[in-house]
């Protein structure tokens, strides 16, 4: 075995506190790091609840909207169905005018009666 001299002690001491040294800096870093990368994951996990709340409340008005649309077509779809049945009705009261008095259904309106001749 070789003897060690005070100078190559000293030297390996040097080296191994130049070595904690960066050790512990790179220690630090990582924990700067690791916070770092924490705090982020938490306002990414704040911004994704935001955002699956406004899907919710959008979702929820897009029901709502769909829903109204539905009312609004089948109000129509009914009108729709009155206004034939209305229409077909007239016509054919026109029809059996024309046919029983001999009116002309051109010169008959709804809710006045012909007049009668003197």
């Amino acid at each position: 075995m070789s003897s060690s001299t005070p100078a190559d002690l000293c030297e390996e001491i040097e080296r191994l506190q130049n070595e904690l040294e960066e050790t512990s800096r790179q220690k630090i870093q990582a924990a700067e790091y690791g916070l770092a990368v924490l705090e982020e994951k938490q306002q990414l996990q704040q911004q994704c609840e935001e955002l699956e709340s406004l899907y919710d409340a959008t979702k929820h008005e897009l029901d709502c909207a769909k829903e109204v649309i539905i009312v609004f077509i089948n109000f129509f779809l009914i009108h729709v169905t009155v206004c034939r049945v209305e229409q077909s009705q007239i016509l054919r009261c026109r029809l059996i005018m024309h046919r029983h008095i001999g009116v002309s259904a051109g010169t008959v309106s709804i809710g006045r009666m012909p007049r009668m001749r003197r």
